[in-house]
């Protein structure tokens, strides 16, 4: 019985992430900033994404729409999200 229940949350899991269009924290970081127009307006705002040749945050405006790609609303959480560790390189998962 319980292993059916964890095959059925792995399975709810799986579809909800496939629907999202999941990105890794790694593709996401090296990806350009999603550069498309909103249909909300003008309500641009201040956010910020992984510049992956200078490897820096970089602030740029962009509407809500940039949710989930390469824009994070501060520059902490760009960081956080997309800084790599000097030593070796790999990404840091914090």
């Amino acid at each position: 019985m319980q292993l059916c229940n964890l095959a059925a949350l792995f399975a709810m899991w799986f579809e909800l992430h496939k629907v999202q269009g999941y990105i890794s924290e790694k593709d996401l970081c090296i990806r350009p900033p999603w550069n498309t127009v909103c249909s909300f307006g003008n309500q641009y705002q201040l956010m910020w994404f992984y510049n992956n040749n200078t490897q820096t945050c970089t602030k740029f405006h962009h509407g809500p729409c940039a949710l989930r790609m390469n824009a994070f609303p501060t520059c902490e959480e760009c960081v956080r999200r997309c800084q790599r560790d000097p030593l070796d390189m790999d990404w840091v998962i914090k």
